[in-house]
């Protein structure tokens, strides 16, 4: 499915219908067919760049909290993670700004955000990649009302409920809104800094047995973590 094919505005229960891993196909579709994609997140690990661990994290709430079966959850997954092909891309463009909160949510065990902020440090050296992290205590010129995702000149907008598709001058809006958050952002050696940070606020947890349950990282009693499609 092609940008324009997309309704401007859909349920989750309408989103849902065609199945769960027909909708990341829906995303795929949108992703491979861009030359720049820009994320904005302050909640979640942006999902192009998310680990299998805390994809089937976001997975499993997701479904739980839609009432559907669980046998959906690995085939999501492996769907959602297919996307993440085009990150080898060096021709296309990769914008990632978070909240420095995101990386400091425990929205899934501590030993799986461990590997979750490892592989976000693996980012920061990729030419093609530009990965921000926005402090806490920066003076922000605009607020960060919601996370949203670019598709080129096309704005994703994503609640709990539904989802928004926004163009032209809107979608203009939303571009503007990523500048400037951008710009107050840390990138590269000050990013790694807080990555780092985060992990080691996370190591003394995650070596307590009563934390870290090994068969849970990759089996089906992974905790869960909220979350949305995209």
């Amino acid at each position: 499915m092609t940008a324009d094919e997309i309704p401007p505005y859909r349920r989750w229960s309408d989103k849902h219908r065609s199945g769960r891993v027909a909708v990341q196909d829906r995303y795929d579709g949108l992703a491979r067919a861009s030359r720049r994609i820009r994320n904005v997140e302050m909640v979640f690990v942006p999902g192009l760049v998310q680990t299998p661990e805390y994809v089937r994290c976001r997975m499993r709430e997701n479904v739980r909290f839609n009432g559907e079966d669980e046998s959906v959850v690995e085939p999501a997954t492996e769907a959602r993670l297919r996307r993440q092909e085009i990150l080898a891309d060096p021709t296309r463009r990769f914008e990632f700004v978070v909240g420095e909160s995101v990386l400091r949510t425990l929205l899934c065990p501590p030993a799986v955000m461990l590997r979750q902020l490892d592989r976000l440090t693996q980012l920061i050296d990729l030419p093609h990649v530009t990965f921000g992290i926005i402090p806490f205590g920066v003076e922000l010129p605009v607020a960060p009302q919601t996370s949203f995702v670019l598709f080129d000149d096309l704005a994703i907008v994503e609640t709990f409920v539904d989802e928004t598709q926004y163009r032209g001058a809107q979608a203009a809006a939303y571009h503007r809104r990523a500048d400037a958050l951008l710009a107050e952002s840390v990138t590269g050696d000050a990013a790694r800094v807080l990555l780092t940070a985060a992990a080691d606020a996370l190591r003394p947890d995650a070596l307590r047995p009563d934390v870290l349950r090994l068969d849970a990282l990759d089996g089906p009693d992974t905790p869960d973590a909220l979350g949305t499609d995209a």
